[in-house]
This record gives C-alpha cells, structure tokens and sequence, in this order.
C-alpha cells in the first residue's frame, strides 16, 4: 500500500494512471498470496501476481470498452463516470475473483462472487458520484482518484470474499455436506 501511495504523487498524471493500477492490483495480489500461507509455489505466486497487475492495468481499457460499447450516443455525459467505474469495478472484480478461485481456493463458494462483484462495484460507483464534492471540498485528485478507490475497492473485495467463504463455511458445517 505504501509504494501504491508514493507511485502517484512521483509520476502522477493521466499517462501513469494506468500504471498505478498495475502497482495497486500487484500489491493486492501480494496480500492474498501472503495471507494465504501456500510455501513451496514462489514461482506461481510470482506469476500471479505479475498477471493480476498487468490484468489491473488493463480493466480501465476494458471498462471504457465497455462503456463505449453498451452506452447509446445520447447518454448523458455527467452520469458516464459512475457507469465507467461501475463497468471496470465488475470486470476487474469478477476476472481478479475467478483467478484467485483458480490458482487458490478452488474448493471456494461460486456464489461469492456476486457478493464481490456487488460490493466492489457499489464501492466505485459511489466514489465515482461523490468526485464533484470531494473536488469542492479541496480534496486532491491523488486522494480522490488514486487513494480512495484503491483503499475501499480492497476492502471490499477481500470483505466480500472472506464473508461469503465463511458464510458458505457455516454452511457445510451446518448440513454436514
């Protein structure tokens, strides 16, 4: 998190923007392959981490694909940054979940990813409609596009993801299956 917080002041601007995600999706991946404890697979953990960050840089492309595809001409411009944030939370939210469901939980809940999905997608949208107020009340752009979206879309992806393992977990424990 602290090299995510000091890339942006040091390169800053629209051009390394995508570079920053590559930075905050590698150190995510970092976390969840930590936390996870698996010894013995650097190399997997090291290429998984490279994916996820070269994946995060992509999904802002991918979201405003998206949007370019799905929004109709006449879509009102003011509302195209909530759909924007909404589109790229989904897809990076629901890709980065199918990748950690593959290489290390594949024993985990398929329905949490609903819950992952929904929370991180509420989480930028909501940020994507409070950016005109943030901007009145003199936050900086490094806060209000880099820090925020990038602190709360981690806790709510892992949020989401440990809550719906452990509700699927009371589950199993719960009908003995």
């Amino acid at each position: 998190m602290i090299a995510c917080l000091g890339y942006a002041p040091i390169l800053g601007h629209i051009g390394d923007f995508f570079g920053y995600f590559f930075v905050a999706g590698a150190w995510h991946a970092s976390a969840i392959v930590l936390a996870l404890r698996q010894s013995g697979r650097r190399a997997l953990r090291l290429l998984f981490v490279a994916l996820v960050g070269l994946w995060s840089l992509l999904v802002p492309w991918v979201g405003l694909l998206l949007a370019g595809t799905l929004l109709p001409r006449d879509f009102p411009s003011g509302a195209a940054l909530p759909v924007l944030f909404g589109l790229s939370s989904a897809t990076g939210a629901a890709s980065y979940w199918l990748l950690i469901r593959w290489w290390w939980l594949p024993s985990g809940s398929r329905g949490s990813v609903v819950w992952v999905v929904a929370s991180c997608t509420l989480v930028s949208t909501l940020l994507a409609v409070s950016q005109p107020p943030l901007h009145r009340l003199g936050v900086p752009d490094d806060i209000s596009l880099d820090f925020l979206p990038t602190v709360l879309w981690w806790f709510a992806f892992s949020g989401a993801l440990c809550l719906s393992q452990r509700i699927a977990t009371r589950a199993c424990l719960l009908t003995g299956s």
